[in-house]
Order: C-alpha cells, then sequence, then structure tokens
C-alpha cells in the first residue's frame, strides 16, 4: 500500500502545511513518510522540499529547516513591491510587482 501528502495552496495555508510536515516528520520519521507528495499553489512550492525528507540524512534536514525558514520568516514585502495609484495609472499595469 503507499500513501500520499497533498497539500492544498492559498498563500499563508502553507505556513500551516510546513507546521503539519513537521509534526509528521517529527513523529514517523523517514520510515513512515510518504510515497506520492504533490500540491497545488503554495502546496505544489512545498511538496518538492518535503519530497526530499525521505532521503538521506543530509537532504532531509536541510528541507524541513529550510521550509520552517521559508514559511515562517518571508513577508509580503521581500516578495513584491507595491506600487502607488499614480504608477498604476501611468502604467495600466497591476498594484504589486514581484520582484523575485
Amino acid at each position: 500500500m503507499k500513501t500520499a501528502l497533498i497539500i492544498s495552496g492559498g498563500g499563508c495555508k502553507g505556513a500551516f502545511a510546513v507546521g503539519i510536515i513537521k509534526s509528521i516528520y517529527e513523529h514517523y520519521g523517514r520510515d513512515g513518510w510518504f510515497d506520492i507528495i504533490g500540491g497545488t499553489s503554495t502546496g505544489a512550492l512545498i511538496a518538492p522540499l518535503a519530497a526530499l525528507m525521505k532521503d538521506s540524512f543530509n537532504y532531509q534536514f536541510n528541507a524541513l529547516s529550510d521550509l520552517i525558514q521559508l514559511y515562517s520568516t518571508s513577508k509580503t514585502k521581500d516578495i513584491l513591491n507595491k506600487k502607488n495609484i499614480f504608477q498604476l495609472l501611468w502604467s495600466l499595469d497591476c498594484f504589486y510587482k514581484s520582484t523575485n
């Protein structure tokens, strides 16, 4: 029998998912890890690192610590630059621009 972890999307739900992944890993470890991991939106960004947690010890530790750091320290201003209304009207673009 194979097990699957499906991670939902929805922006800040990613932080919740990372907390759940951390808890599952602390309880079951590598031996009880999932055979199939996938997700949508922010879950799709988390899934590759969560999948690495099944491999060798070094990958597990780095993947989990990277997920925790990314989803507990990143702020909107680290990723998006907000435009003011005059910039928006001039460029006929959007309120936010991604820098990374």
